[in-house]
């Protein structure tokens, strides 16, 4: 199974990133999330990343400039979560297809 919360990202450093356009991500799971998001959902999640242990979820949604800071950080919180899950179950199938019938299937 696909362990996407422990995954580590390359450094900030490396050429991949430095190449990058605004909303392009080294990692493809991250853009297929961010496709998934409404535009202050992605804002709050990216504030909250930029600033990762030293801010909660309300305060990346306040830092982002939503009205309901507390509402709002916990619904991106949520749903953070579950397009998560949902990611690393589609990662999971794709490899028992893969595994089954061979990887023309990708």
């Amino acid at each position: 199974m696909a362990d996407f919360a422990n995954a580590t990202a390359p450094a900030a450093d490396t050429p991949t990133d430095v190449d990058l356009l605004p909303g392009e991500y080294a990692d493809d799971r991250l853009g297929h999330v961010a496709r998934m998001l409404e535009p202050d959902e992605l804002a709050v999640i990216e504030t909250y990343a930029d600033n990762l242990g030293s801010m909660t979820w309300t305060d990346a949604a306040a830092a982002a400039g939503h009205p309901d800071p507390d509402r709002f950080g916990a619904h991106v919180r949520r749903k953070r979560k579950t397009l998560t899950s949902e990611l690393e179950r589609r990662a999971v199938a794709q490899t028992r297809t893969e595994n089954r019938f061979g990887a023309r299937w990708h």
